[in-house]
């Protein structure tokens, strides 16, 4: 299911034959991620993983708990990032998550923030969502820019929030308000 459509990128979920490419992503970002990701998991190289994984993430998904997303070039679906809204909560807090990684070699060409920002659209105004939050290493200097030009505030930092590297480790948090936000309750 496509969301968007970008300089020559498309961002949609992915279904279960797709998997291949999602695989060869993490195999290409293998050293780089498993850096920066606080859950990075050795299965992400497998493509029997994948084919798995996707049609649970497509249940969660069409059951409003989170929506997994991937940024592929409309020429050869080649995977360049992932953009994943987890916790989608409803009721009084009517806010999700937001995780997000580009392939190290698509850094600092404005990609990461243009696809963020269509992907948040899609949450703001198809899923009427009210609030994203996104945590970053305060040394992810690169996160700590898309964050800001995308919109979100610096609401804090939480010392020693998630177990990354063998370590506990510091992570800012941010957030992004849905200024157009409808209530619906």
């Amino acid at each position: 299911m496509e969301i968007a459509s970008v300089k020559g990128y498309k961002i949609a979920v992915l279904a279960s034959n797709e998997s291949p490419y999602i695989k060869d992503y993490f195999e290409r970002n293998k050293d780089y991620l498993a850096n920066s990701m606080p859950d990075f998991n050795l299965e992400y190289l497998k493509e029997s993983y994948w084919r798995k994984r996707l049609p649970k993430d497509y249940i969660d998904f069409v059951n409003g708990q989170s929506l997994c997303l991937f940024a592929f070039s409309a020429n050869d679906n080649k995977v360049i990032a992932t953009i994943n809204f987890t916790q989608i909560q409803r009721g009084v807090f009517q806010g999700c998550f937001l995780g997000y990684s580009i392939d190290k070699d698509y850094q600092n060409k404005g990609l990461m923030t243009v696809f963020l920002q269509e992907s948040i659209n899609f949450v703001f105004e198809s899923l009427n969502l009210h609030k994203v939050l996104a945590n970053y290493m305060p040394t992810n200097l690169g996160s700590a820019r898309v964050l800001e030009k995308l919109g979100f505030q610096i609401v804090g930092l939480a010392k020693q929030e998630l177990f990354v590297n063998k370590k506990w480790e510091d992570f800012v948090e941010t957030r992004l308000i849905n200024d157009n936000w409808v209530n619906k309750f």
